[in-house]
């Protein structure tokens, strides 16, 4: 397995570091840069979305607005294969909503919930062994 972290800001890589033992190997590195800027260059066959904001005028706090427009999603269309998986969970139901609407313009949308908790499990068993999540 090979994760590439973005992270806008430097001082939550330190935190990440000196608090919770994150470790960068060869299976795992954190770029510091825009996410949005990072995505449009990248060319992953899996993307997993995990992008939160403490900003409390944004409409959701996970993931950041900015990653559900429709220029964010074409890009991303772009650098997912037909196998890729684009994976991101919303807590707002009517950012789900809206999220899920533009998202089927671009791609094959699962509403398989079964299918969506063994992907869940899946993120969380393979983070945990790069943030040792309990």
């Amino acid at each position: 397995m090979d994760i590439t972290t973005v992270e806008l800001d430097p001082a939550i890589l330190r935190i990440a570091k000196k608090w919770y033992a994150l470790d960068e190997d060869y299976r795992h590195r954190v770029i510091i840069d825009d996410g949005l800027n990072y995505v449009k260059c990248a060319a992953e066959s899996v993307v997993h979305l995990d992008i939160c904001t403490t900003d409390p005028d944004a409409k959701s706090l996970c993931p950041i607005d900015i990653f559900f427009t429709e220029e964010a999603v074409r890009v991303l269309s772009k650098l997912i294969s037909e196998r890729g998986i684009l994976n991101s969970k919303t807590g707002n139901r009517y950012f789900t909503w809206h999220a899920s609407k533009l998202l089927a313009r671009f791609f094959y949308i699962s509403t398989d919930f079964a299918l969506e908790r063994k992907i869940s499990r899946f993120f969380t068993s393979s983070f945990s062994l790069f943030f040792r999540i309990t």
